[in-house]
């Protein structure tokens, strides 16, 4: 019992390192700072690993602490993915960190709401087209979500892409008025 205790305290103490390289790592998305969110999400990865390993061993301690990291580092490469190439990053390619189920649902009703603030700068910009590519990408993750046969515990997180959702239909709206009453032509 003594080893195990030892082991679940290493497991939470390193989860709250994976857990905060990631956020950092969709942090530096936020500001457009590709280097420095994917040195964040590789750090965060090295801190992950031993831990994977110890969880192999002992699976009772996956739940908790160690998936909501994992989680966040699949937010963090989902939105990675994203900023570079424009694309989600489906859960077979997060094999190497044996992602979940339940932590890939999790990290994509999240990640909508980060490419959402994208869409925010993006709007600001009038970027109309990089607005329209976050309202698409969201439309697609919202229609595969409803899909699921979610359990109560997913509830809040389909909550979260319909707001989502909203969000961006708001954001859409806005630039597409914008758009039209902006003149395009210098009139004097």
């Amino acid at each position: 019992m003594d080893k195990y205790d030892k082991l679940r305290e290493q497991v939470i103490k390193g989860s709250r390192d994976v857990q905060k390289l990631s956020k950092q790592s969709i942090f530096s998305v936020h500001r457009s700072e590709l280097q420095n969110a994917h040195q964040q999400l590789d750090k965060a990865t090295e801190h992950a690993l031993p831990l994977l390993a110890i969880v192999e061993q002992q699976p009772t301690l996956r739940k908790g602490a160690f998936s909501n990291s994992l989680e966040e580092w699949a937010e963090a490469a989902l939105c990675c993915e994203w900023l570079e190439h424009k694309r989600i990053m489906t859960m077979p390619q997060m094999e190497r960190m044996k992602i979940s189920v339940n932590e890939y649902v999790g990290a994509l009703s999240d990640f909508t709401g980060e490419i959402c603030r994208l869409a925010v700068v993006a709007a600001s910009h009038r970027q109309a087209e990089s607005v329209r590519e976050v309202h698409d990408c969201v439309i697609v993750i919202a229609a595969a979500m409803m899909q699921l046969n979610v359990s109560s515990k997913f509830n809040k997180k389909m909550e979260a892409v319909n707001n989502t959702l909203r969000k961006m239909e708001d954001i859409m709206y806005a630039v597409s008025y914008t758009h039209l009453t902006l003149p395009t032509k210098r009139i004097v």
